[in-house]
């Protein structure tokens, strides 16, 4: 794969290109071949070890490649996780390391089945059902949710989930509408077995179903007339592999396991903006206190990986008008190539106005229409939807969007009872409050690698001579740095932002480049700061964290999430421990975002899209408003001029 035909054949020609099928089948067997496994190990993440950053800048067409991929092998027959990395390019392994004891991979898929399986036969669990009135267990299924961390002594050194079972009447009715309540199920997943049950009062089923499929929901609308999305002259986006290109907008996009989806190397007009950008970590902690219920706070990224519960996409349905997709290839547990058909959608969408204005005098009108470029996946973690959207804006503004919508976490209620930390949303049925917390990592390059970040508050200014009337207001900008990296939270009252400056590039007007983080709807961590799990998801204490760049820091919570010890300090506030100056270096934003979603009877059976999101919106970055080049939409939309 080092000459330039054997890299046009293999379908590889950039450094950030996706894995190929004959990399991954070359990689494992690489890794197979040291002879180091049983046959019980299982390859949770496998994906394209990025090369240095200062590489992929460099890089120019039909320059070398040494193409690599890093494993987070789990070997169940030892007990014991590897991290290895291999060059595909030489055919070797590159370096193989075993994880530090406790460290535990994400949930694998067949252990979804396993924990099903040995739930299912447990005869703790079949009475406990029979005793619910649920003779029959083949309409019953298990959601194997990871378990947390709460320093139990008897579950040290397992590799565990906690099982939610619910019930369905068919095998397609909404089994969370019938929540075996207050049977908790603890599987070692090792030795494929209930190790524990933990059983509360005998709550009988829900008495109503949840169904939502057409058919269930009665008489449809009727009112809706066809709105139809053409562009008969075609696209006005190119993709040629990872690659897009959009008005002036250029980068690449990948599919990750663990992060799902990514940009590299975003850049308008060929000036760079980002290197990488990406999800982080996210957490959803619950707040029920019930044993049945006190343990949820689910990493969905770092316990289960995102990128491979990739929906495939359909046309009309997920996305609308004129569409290209992009299939997501990964490996599978058991180390063969896998397809995701459709994963990532690419369509153009109108926003509206772009700029307008109407001059009264000469009754000139200038108008301009806003497109925006929209790149989106979706994936499906249990019961959950979430819904990852980025668009691009011909004015250089950077937005992205979470739609999280799927099926709230239910419990059975006695009759009479109301659920004290939810809300009841059916006859006996109740649905808990929680939150959905995000972090995104932004590997900035505003106009080349060394930047720095600046915390930007705008505050009223005192009534005195300067200011007799009381309304002046001003920017005050703090410079972020080392003594202070990783701990900024918002402020409503000073409507903070934060800014990523260039200050060896300046503008026309001699004012030095940036990209301003522009927070969207957010919250802070309800649960108590002491808690596991807060201390588990340390990186939700703060809305920013500042670091230096490193390619090893990479996860929010660290590397190993699923059941990490709440007692150790991992991921981003271990990272900024390292006080490193920060200004005018290589500098790495993460920012936190949560949506606290109190439930209610409207969110049931399924919920409406809930969303949140921030924008990335240029500072100075240009003299002008770039979007001053689009053309009118019609003639017919510049007043009177255009008339005469």
């Amino acid at each position: 794969m080092t000459t330039t035909g054997a890299r046009a054949a293999s379908g590889v020609t950039h450094p950030l290109d996706p894995l190929t099928a004959e990399e991954i089948r070359a990689a494992v067997e690489i890794v197979r071949a040291q002879g180091r496994l049983t046959d019980r190990a299982r390859f949770p993440t496998v994906a394209l070890r990025e090369p240095p950053k200062s590489n992929v800048l460099a890089f120019e067409d039909n320059g070398a490649l040494d193409r690599q991929v890093e494993f987070v092998i789990l070997d169940k027959g030892h007990k014991r996780t590897f991290e290895t990395v291999v060059s595909v390019t030489r055919g070797e392994v590159v370096s193989w390391t075993e994880a530090p004891a406790g460290r535990q991979p994400p949930v694998l898929w067949e252990e979804w089945d396993e924990a099903e399986e040995a739930v299912k036969s447990d005869p703790r669990f079949i009475d406990a059902c029979r005793r619910r009135g649920i003779d029959d267990l083949e309409f019953v299924f298990v959601d194997p949710v990871s378990s947390g961390n709460f320093g139990f002594e008897h579950e040290r050194g397992k590799r565990l989930v906690r099982g939610v079972a619910y019930w369905r009447r068919d095998g397609r009715d909404n089994g969370y509408a019938y929540p075996i309540e207050g049977v908790i199920p603890i599987v070692d997943l090792y030795e494929g077995k209930v190790a524990e049950l933990w059983e509360g009062p005998e709550i009988p089923l829900p008495p109503q179903p949840g169904r939502y499929a057409p058919d269930d929901v009665g008489e449809l609308r009727n009112d809706l007339k066809p709105l139809e999305i053409t562009q008969p002259e075609g696209l006005s986006f190119a993709v040629e592999g990872n690659r897009i290109e959009w008005q002036k907008w250029s980068m690449r996009v990948t599919m990750h396991p663990r992060e799902g989806l990514v940009l590299h190397l975003l850049s308008y007009d060929g000036r760079p903006i980002l290197y990488r950008a990406a999800l982080s970590e996210m957490v959803v902690p619950y707040g029920d206190t019930s044993q049945a219920h006190f343990w949820k706070a689910v990493f969905d990224a770092g316990e289960y990986g995102l990128g491979k519960f990739a929906n495939s996409l359909e046309r009309d349905c997920d996305c609308l008008g004129e569409i290209v997709y992009l299939d997501a290839l990964f490996c599978d547990e058991h180390g063969e190539p896998m397809t995701i058909k459709n994963a990532v959608c690419l369509h153009e969408e109108d926003h509206g106005i772009l700029w307008k204005h109407y001059d009264g005098r000469s009754e000139d009108v200038e108008v301009r229409r806003s497109r925006r470029l929209v790149i989106s996946y979706i994936a499906t973690v249990g019961n959950y939807e979430y819904g990852f959207y980025w668009y691009l804006y011909q004015d250089g503004n950077i937005e992205h969007e979470v739609k999280a919508t799927g099926i709230m976490q239910t419990q059975g209620l006695a009759e009479g009872q109301m659920p004290e930390y939810g809300a009841l949303i059916a006859p006996r049925l109740g649905a808990m409050h929680h939150q959905h917390w995000f972090n995104y990592r932004f590997d900035f390059t505003v106009d080349g690698v060394k930047n720095s970040v600046y915390e930007v508050d705008t505050e009223p200014l005192p009534i005195d001579d300067s200011n007799p009337y009381g309304n002046a207001m001003m920017p005050i900008e703090r410079l972020i740095g080392s003594e202070s990296e990783g701990a900024r939270d918002l402020s409503l009252q000073a409507n903070r932002y934060w800014k990523v400056v260039n200050p060896a590039v300046t503008n026309d007007l001699g004012t030095p480049v940036a990209y301003k983080l522009m927070p969207g709807g957010n919250s802070t961590l309800l649960c108590h700061p002491d808690s596991p799990m807060a201390k588990r998801a340390r990186f939700v204490g703060h809305h920013l964290w500042v670091t230096r760049y490193d390619p090893a820091e990479r996860y929010a919570a660290g590397e190993y999430p699923n059941q990490s010890d709440p007692d150790e300090l991992t991921g981003i506030p271990k990272f900024q421990e390292a006080g490193r100056a920060l200004e005018n270096e290589d500098v790495v934003v993460w920012y936190s975002f949560g949506h606290t979603h109190l439930t209610r009877p409207e969110d049931w059976p399924v919920t409406p899209v809930l969303r949140i999101g921030f924008t990335l919106a240029p500072e100075a970055f240009f003299s002008a408003n770039p979007a001053l080049d689009v053309p009118p939409p019609a003639s017919h939309c510049r007043g009177a001029s255009a008339e005469a």
